[in-house]
């Protein structure tokens, strides 16, 4: 008889080294685009933004099933759209900086019942009063199935990808429209006059005051989105370190100076647009944030990629770059079901509201 169990760790090194070994194994040889050890640096990044990560790994007997990444956020409030300290703590089932699942299965016959005894503990363990879901398609009709109290569900902002159909970056403006063709050659020609060029660096741990410097501002400009910082300086050494021919980092410079750069990680010809970091005082001038995008496609295209991902945010942007996009759902539940009114001041209004699926 198949005995199924969870375990609980607070830190990926809490792992015993067998068990952590397998999960490496099912992330990165999995259908994931993420890397086990990227999960190692977004661990120490948010321990020292006041993070608490979670992780809650699936056994079928003695065999891993699966493992789920959680991280429960210091105390907040939301006002006016802006995220501060205060009182309220939130779980977040979502992997930070990341267009990947929360959630790595060896199998995906495993699904059903990882699903069912991760979502039946969630709630015993943990202090959070709100409690936020991201499962992604693949795993959304599985998460519904198992939800055994009230949740609120509502569309997320979709994300957004490219495919990469084309043999050269002139084919790629070719199967795009006028309209949009025309401000993409605009916006090159303007970082080419202001004497801007590339460069690709493998070893960013060189750059890391810099590039932190350029990540916090963009981190520090979109928190009125409600995204805290959750990057370090050592980020950029460590993946020198410990993910090397894993990932892309391409530096926008103006004479000597760093002003913008994008970090990609390169994964079974996926390409996962992951952090991007500029200086203001040229954005406008040079149209760097725009010329990151196509750099990225450049490099797609001669490293025969078939697809980039590209998160959650500016959708109107990659729209315009010939982006499609896929809709997700987010999963809002609290402690007691009186308090789901806390959903809304995450903007997060209820599109249904629904009980375990599996019992009708």
């Amino acid at each position: 008889m198949t005995s199924n169990h969870f375990e609980e760790y607070n830190r990926l090194n809490e792992i015993p080294h067998l068990v952590r070994d397998d999960i490496a194994h099912i992330i990165n040889y999995g259908d994931y685009i993420v890397f086990y050890n990227w999960l190692e640096i977004v661990e120490s990044s948010c321990l020292k933004s006041g993070y608490q990560p979670c992780y809650i790994v699936g056994f079928s007997n003695q065999l891993v099933i699966g493992m789920a990444v959680n991280f429960i956020l210091p105390g907040l409030k939301v006002k006016n759209g802006i995220s501060k300290n205060g009182i309220l703590k939130l779980s977040i089932g979502i992997l930070p900086l990341s267009n990947e699942t929360n959630i790595f299965l060896r199998h995906q016959e495993y699904q059903e019942a990882f699903m069912k005894g991760y979502l039946s503990i969630i709630h015993k363990r943990w202090p959070p009063t709100v409690y936020v879901f991201l499962p992604f398609n693949r795993l959304e009709k599985s998460f519904e199935n198992n939800i055994d109290r009230n949740y609120l569900k509502r569309a997320y902002y979709p994300s957004s990808y490219l495919e990469v159909k084309f043999n050269s970056f002139e084919q790629y403006l070719k199967q795009l429209n006028k309209r949009r063709r025309y401000p993409i050659l605009k916006n090159i020609k303007r970082f080419e006059k202001n004497g801007c060029y590339f460069e690709y660096c493998e070893k960013p741990g060189k750059y890391q005051d810099r590039l932190y410097e350029l990540t916090k501002n963009v981190a520090q400009k979109n928190t009125a989105q409600g995204s805290p910082f959750l990057l370090e300086r050592s980020t950029f050494n460590a993946l020198e370190n410990n993910m090397k021919d894993q990932f892309h980092v391409i530096l926008a410079k103006k004479e000597n100076e760093i002003i913008g750069f994008k970090l990609i990680f390169e994964k079974n010809r996926l390409f996962d647009n992951r952090i991007v970091g500029l200086d203001y005082r040229y954005v406008k001038k040079t149209a760097v944030y725009f010329n990151l995008y196509y750099e990225s496609i450049r490099l797609a295209i001669s490293r025969n990629i078939r697809q980039l991902e590209m998160s959650i945010t500016q959708m109107q942007i990659k729209k315009r770059l010939g982006c499609k996009t896929k809709q997700h759902h987010a999963f809002i539940t609290t402690t007691y079901n009186w308090m789901t009114h806390c959903a809304d001041l995450f903007g997060m209004v209820p599109e249904d509201r629904f009980r375990d699926q599996s019992k009708k």
